[in-house]
């Protein structure tokens, strides 16, 4: 991390990684809120490692994205926490955003709806 008065570099936590689908998005994500919130950068950037670093323990993109209550807890105690999936997100979660057991001709059909967007 650096920014104008200060340059450090923020340890990562030793992790059991799974999936980095949507790490980068979530670290984002976590250091907006962080800095929305008027944390300093370095406090800020910290949260936003805890958030990516518990991601990674989970298949998915959005259904690896933390609570605000995992993150905190990471970073009190150094622990990742479980994942806490529903029954349906368990039964439909394959990692790939829901699409892996769909036909080819949905996949196209999916391609062809979000291209439209």
């Amino acid at each position: 991390m650096a920014g104008k008065d200060i340059r450090r570099l923020i340890p990562g936590y030793k992790v059991n990684a799974v999936d980095a689908t949507g790490a980068g998005d979530i670290f984002n994500g976590a250091l907006a809120v962080a800095i929305a919130e008027g944390k300093p950068l370095l406090e800020a950037a910290t949260f936003a490692n805890a958030a990516a670093a518990i991601s990674v323990t989970r298949l998915g993109a959005q259904s690896s994205a933390p609570t605000r209550e995992e993150i905190e807890q990471l970073l009190v105690s150094g622990r990742v926490p479980r994942a806490a999936f529903t029954s349906a997100t368990r039964q439909n979660h394959n990692g790939s955003n829901g699409w892996a057991r769909l036909g080819v001709r949905s996949l196209k059909k999916k391609a062809k709806i979000l291209a439209e967007l």
